[in-house]
């Protein structure tokens, strides 16, 4: 009996063991739930990484998967089911998502807004891009054809759609569109048949703009003409030349990065990569020139030889950084009305400070200047004074001009806090922000009085933290005591003003 109750218990703890051992678990199927979440991953890590759907189907992924939990790859989906099956599955849970989010953000007080941009896909069919975003946050709607006619009225005619078919479901206070072709002329008919709507250009681009006028300035014209060719030249000799010069800086500097790049067609600020590129190597590039100076080496490449081409080029380069600095720091999805005023300040200042050691600084003081006064001064000026993290610098230039040009009423100073008010007043029933125009009268001497107290900083708010609060929503927050000011801000601070979104859903 002992004997006997000894081998059960023995062949119980064998048993027990036996049950707590992995290799039983390794050989099962996915359940219907772990396959649920395996599939939903799977289609997260193909559209994010950008991989073909071919990517599923093909034996390295098979023996990936088998490696983790055997006999499951066959169980994933093919690569039809995952594009004709999961993939408008899961878009439709991501489109009911963004429109209930949407919903309650417009119940909050949030603006909507349609982003449009164009462009040529691989195909070389002109197509419009189009994205809606709501207190932030942004959804793409879809592509559109852009058609044959592309002249003012039809290209106005195609926004009027969108907006008669979006207006009302997103609540759309603004339009954001590329500045190219027609566009500036739609949006100028446009602003006329919906005055009470913003419709904004790009300033991503325009800030690209900058850079292109800046490269047409006398020494730019020469030293960028020089160093792209021998960027181009350089990389264009991959297999004699190329490999010479990398030879050469390892020799110089060890094995660090030694490419020298090549400006894209269009996007200028992309010179600054180009100048950069070889200002971080020079030396090596000098030896290189000086070395093979008789061996034949292409004529763009002799200017690395010059010492005065490294110091304009040095000089170019140090020019041309804010600005391409700048034109990336707009591509943020955060950037409001408020930043163009910081960025048209900012670059100015720049300008200014280098203009003693820059003859050709008047011309391009000229170019922003002539650029500034085609924008709407007092909506860009509002939205800063109304933005907590520029308020003081805001009320800092509206001080100085007061002072130095004295009261508007009697100078036409456009620069003072009257001139602010009114205009306050005038964009809050432009836009339709007043909820009773029979108390308008009301309305708009609380919202100069909450705009006085604001500029003096004497409004009673909490202290406003970036790293905290999102602007509209800290505005919105403040509703309660200062409705009409924060009406004006929420809308003001909402607006987008650059296409970013639309490259990186559409054009990547």
């Amino acid at each position: 009996m002992k004997g006997s109750n000894s081998s059960v218990t023995s062949s119980g703890t064998n048993k027990r063991r036996q049950q707590n051992d992995i290799r039983l678990y390794v050989h099962q199927a996915l359940s219907a739930d772990e396959l649920e979440i395996t599939n939903k991953y799977l289609l997260e890590l193909i559209v994010d990484a950008g991989l073909p759907f071919s990517f599923v189907e093909r034996p390295s992924f098979f023996r990936f998967v088998n490696s983790i939990r055997s006999m499951t790859a066959e169980q994933l989906p093919s690569r039809k089911k995952l594009r004709n099956i999961l993939l408008p599955k899961v878009a439709e849970l991501v489109k009911n998502h963004f429109e209930t989010n949407a919903k309650n953000k417009i119940e909050k007080g949030h603006c909507g807004g349609l982003i449009l941009d164009g462009y040529k896909n691989v195909s070389g069919q002109h197509i419009e891009s189009i994205i809606v975003s709501v207190g932030g946050v942004t959804f793409p709607l879809g592509l559109d054809a852009c058609g044959t006619e592309h002249d003012g009225l039809a290209v106005a005619r195609t926004i009027e759609g969108l907006l008669k078919k979006h207006s009302d479901k997103y609540k759309i206070k603004y339009v954001c569109t590329d500045d190219a072709g027609q566009c500036g002329r739609a949006r100028q008919i446009l602003a006329l048949r919906y005055p009470h709507l913003v419709f904004m250009r790009c300033y991503a681009y325009q800030v690209n703009l900058m850079v292109c006028a800046l490269l047409k300035c006398q020494l730019f014209q020469r030293v960028s003409k020089e160093a792209v060719a021998a960027a181009k030249a350089i990389t264009a000799s991959s297999s004699k030349w190329l490999p010479k010069l990398v030879d050469t800086v390892v020799s110089c500097y060890g094995n660090v990065a030694s490419k020298v790049l090549v400006p894209a067609e269009t996007r200028w600020n992309s010179m600054q990569g180009c100048f950069g590129s070889q200002l971080r190597i020079r030396s090596a590039c000098r030896m290189f020139a000086v070395k093979y100076s008789t061996g034949g080496i292409p004529a763009p490449l002799k200017k690395w030889e010059s010492a005065s081409f490294w110091s304009d080029l040095k000089t170019i380069e140090l020019v041309i950084r804010p600005f391409c600095h700048a034109s990336y720091l707009m591509q943020r999805e955060c950037n409001n009305l408020a930043h163009i005023m910081l960025l048209y300040l900012n670059l100015t200042l720049f300008i200014i400070k280098i203009s003693l050691n820059w003859q050709d600084s008047s011309e391009l003081l000229k170019d922003i200047e002539q650029r500034w006064k085609k924008e709407e001064n007092p909506l860009f000026l509002l939205a800063s004074l109304l933005h907590p993290t520029y308020r003081s610098v805001a009320a800092k230039i509206i001080s100085i001009s007061t002072n130095v040009r004295g009261n508007w009423r009697r100078q036409q100073n456009p620069l003072t806090l009257q001139r602010l008010k009114a205009a306050a007043c005038f964009y809050y029933c432009k836009f339709r922000l007043n909820a009773d125009v029979e108390d308008s009268d009301d309305e708009m001497s609380e919202l100069k009085d909450q705009l006085e107290d604001w500029y003096n900083d004497t409004l009673e708010v909490q202290k406003y933290k970036p790293e905290r609060h999102d602007v509209v929503q800290w505005w919105l927050s403040h509703k309660a005591e200062n409705t009409e000011l924060s009406k004006l801000a929420t809308f003001l601070l909402g607006v987008k003003v650059q296409l970013a979104d639309c490259e990186r859903h559409f054009k990547d």
